[in-house]
């Protein structure tokens, strides 16, 4: 089950002529952690689709996320020292969702995901050691999942490319089947099929089978 991270509590906001300023609310980091977050700020009709969606029974942090995003909302973002506040401003009557992350510590933002109003100080709250230590190793897992990942994706294109290119031998019609990687010649850069990869002398090519005269022999 999800820890609720997220809490708030009201305050009032002075201005330069001592008046409340009820537009303004303060992201305070109390863990030890530099916190990255994201708040979308919204008003008029999309309030009520929002508020709706966020802490609705068999609503998750993803599907509000949709909501927020079929609305056009793009959120401000910032990052927030240990121990740091923020402070986002949204129009009279507007609201804020706001979702977040510790740098360096969580993979994505937290499926946790919070409605806020205006004069309401947004306190995240500070992991304990052993919740950051069960993060890190998640977010190691992770990391090394989306490099064997990218190294696949990467291998698989230079297959598919080594596939397509032309055998640079001359001699067509000996070449082995067209669906197989072609090979670079170490020696003078080209590209070769199986049978014509073996680097060879003009004169050793002669009488021989297979292979390409290579001018670096």
């Amino acid at each position: 089950m999800l820890d609720k991270m997220l809490s708030s509590v009201t305050e009032c906001f002075l201005c330069c002529i001592t008046r409340p300023c009820r537009n303004k609310i303060v992201i305070e980091n109390c863990s030890n952690v530099v916190v990255q977050y994201e708040a979308y700020i919204y008003q008029g009709a999309s309030v009520s689709k929002i508020d709706g969606g966020v802490g609705a029974v068999g609503v998750d942090a993803n599907l509000t996320m949709e909501i927020i995003r079929a609305e056009g909302l793009k959120p401000s973002t910032g990052r927030i020292p240990p121990k740091g506040k923020a402070i986002e401003t949204c129009d009279y009557g507007g609201r804020i969702s706001l979702r977040y992350k510790f740098e360096h510590v969580d993979w994505d933002y937290s499926p946790e995901i919070r409605n806020f109003g205006v004069l309401d100080k947004v306190q995240i709250s500070p992991l304990s050691k052993e919740e950051i230590e069960r993060r890190m190793e998640l977010l190691r897992q992770m990391q090394a999942a989306e490099e064997l990942k990218i190294k696949t994706e990467r291998d698989a294109a230079e297959l598919k490319k080594n596939t397509e290119r032309k055998c640079s031998s001359g001699y067509q019609h000996t070449c082995s089947a067209r669906d197989t990687p072609k090979i670079k010649c170490n020696l003078c850069g080209d590209w070769y099929c199986n049978n014509h990869i073996e680097a060879k002398t003009k004169w050793s090519v002669f009488g021989g089978v297979g292979g390409h005269v290579c001018p670096k022999m």
